[in-house]
């Protein structure tokens, strides 16, 4: 059955007509930080690799798109071994291949055994800390702790992000009936008890659990499944362990449809993927959880461990392309304003959404490539900032097909980057007499503080179904301030053509015109010359 929202579309696509009539916007940002607005974290972004298939990221190519975005932050890019598979893996320390599963083409459903090698992974991702996921789909503890045994030890206590107790707990077939939130938190326990004795943990050091795991559909009312409140407000959940509290979340799940099929249309890219009122909806359960957990001054806050565009058959323009690249940003900025506080993007080889393909083994996925949504990646942690610029985001605006976000410095505490999505669907196609391109001015008040700003863009010339250089060639380029990212071309290191490109743009009267083309979305750094709170003399920002 479809979501309801498709229902929608049509009365949706006529208000897009309506938008091209009203493409110019006054945007006021707040001259100091708002009391409503929300810290982020250095490691806000991230990356999810699914545990049964995660050798298949033991190579060159994918060490260097960790680094390259590694390279953006303050804190350790985490990411996240977890996924369905993370629930059904037993270890074999004869087998001399990484994994095997029980099917001809392993997926994120199989059932997988490891061997030795499998763990390698771990120790060459020095830049990267890890969220390992506890088998939990099983009756074995003695399963659960040899593979955290052998995950912690590969890689050393100062690398482990987080232990995940379990996957989407809510749907465990093995034991029936269905486990209930108290029956999960238990379990996750005697867990926590033994690996707390194992590796002798003690004071801070035991709260180091993420709990929870709940799938996206429980979110999203879908299913009358048990939720974040049923496991938290279980008499075992606070018992000062837990480090993170984690929710599930793919925008659009359509499992089991074919590619190519109506559900994959222009339109629907448009609506259900792209719109910021659609991706605005998807996280409303996600503000309410994390506004709950707020209200119950709990001492841990809500991250989102699993996230895609579109998930099932999606093809990978669809799901992979740079349409889905500004639904990336603009989720992740959303959330970030809304209290989430870290996110992991799920990535196999053979899934259509994620940011790269490691290799050829996918049957739906051509690799190696870097997708054509990856500048999302380095669009996002440049927007997150490093070191002295970290702070804390307020979404300036959330129109149907335009969004904005600033960024206020913890220092000085004024703006001091702008984020401005416009979402308006467009694509090169190559049958049509006029492709044209529209575009949405932007009026910044930025006040009369700042002096000029400095513009960058993460565009593509080819538009929303743009699959970047790998797979589209030259003409589905996509970027980030001219940087572009290529297994062909540099191997995830991240190269320039012609350099860093920007521009910048002079204020008058506290004001600053930016043009935003449709399906781009651009970064505004505000140059200013202020005294710190602290401080007389001038600091430039």
């Amino acid at each position: 059955m479809l979501p309801w929202s498709f229902i929608v579309i049509s009365l949706l696509s006529v208000q897009i007509k309506a938008l091209d009539a009203t493409n110019h916007y006054n945007i006021s940002v707040p001259n100091t930080t708002p009391d409503d607005a929300e810290a982020v974290p250095a490691n806000f972004f991230g990356f999810g690799l699914e545990s049964g298939l995660l050798s298949h990221y033991d190579n060159d190519f994918s060490e260097n798109i960790v680094n390259a975005i590694a390279a953006r932050m303050s804190a350790p890019l985490v990411i996240r071994v977890g996924g369905s598979s993370g629930d059904k893996i037993t270890y074999n320390e004869s087998l001399t291949e990484p994994y095997t599963c029980d099917v001809e083409v392993c997926d994120s459903t199989s059932t997988f055994t490891i061997g030795p090698s499998y763990f390698n992974i771990m120790k060459r991702l020095q830049n990267a800390s890890m969220t390992i996921q506890a088998p939990m789909n099983t009756a074995s503890m003695n399963n659960s702790m040899t593979f955290l045994r052998l995950a912690w030890n590969a890689l050393g206590q100062d690398r482990v992000e987080a232990i995940a107790l379990g996957n989407e707990p809510e749907y465990y077939p093995n034991d029936l009936p269905a486990w209930t939130a108290a029956e999960y938190v238990n379990r996750g326990l005697a867990i926590e008890d033994e690996f707390i004795r194992e590796f002798q943990l003690e004071g801070n050091e035991t709260r180091i659990f993420q709990i929870g795991e709940v799938a996206s559909e429980v979110i999203q009312g879908i299913f009358p499944l048990f939720t974040m409140e049923d496991v938290l407000s279980a008499p075992a959940a606070l018992n000062g362990r837990n480090k993170y509290a984690s929710d599930h979340l793919y925008q659009m799940d359509i499992i089991g449809k074919q590619p190519g099929a109506e559900y994959y249309t222009t339109d629907v890219l448009q609506w259900q993927v792209m719109a910021h009122n659609r991706t605005s909806q998807v996280l409303e359960g996600y503000a309410r959880d994390a506004a709950w957990m707020r209200s119950k001054n709990l001492s841990f806050p809500l991250v989102i461990s699993e996230i895609g565009s579109a998930i099932g058959n999606s093809p990978p323009d669809f799901a992979g392309g740079f349409g889905a690249g500004m639904w990336a940003v603009d989720i992740h900025l959303k959330a970030m304003s809304i209290g989430i506080k870290q996110i992991t993007n799920t990535q196999e080889p053979t899934a259509t959404h994620g940011f790269w393909v490691p290799d050829n083994s996918g049957p739906q996925t051509t690799g190696p490539a870097v997708q054509g949504q990856f500048p999302a990646a380095a669009f996002i942690t440049d927007f997150v900032g490093k070191e002295g610029s970290l702070g804390k985001i307020y979404q300036l605006l959330g129109d149907t097909l335009l969004s904005a976000y600033a960024m206020y410095d913890l220092k000085f505490e004024h703006a001091s980057r702008i984020a401005v999505l416009n979402l308006k669907e467009w694509h090169y196609d190559a049958n049509a007499t006029d492709n044209f391109r529209g575009n949405t001015t932007v009026m910044l008040n930025v006040g009369s503080e700042t002096q000029s700003v400095v513009v960058q863009r993460m565009r593509s010339d080819y538009g929303a179904y743009a699959l970047g250089f790998d797979n589209g060639g030259p003409e589905q380029n996509t970027s980030w301030a001219g940087e572009q990212w290529s297994y062909r071309v540099d191997e995830g290191k991240g190269h320039f053509l012609n350099g860093p490109q920007s521009e910048t743009l002079q204020v008058t009267n506290g004001t600053v015109e930016v043009v935003v083309p449709d399906t781009e979305a651009v970064m505004v750094s505000l140059q200013r010359h202020v005294a710190p709170v602290s401080a007389s003399s001038c600091a430039c920002v």
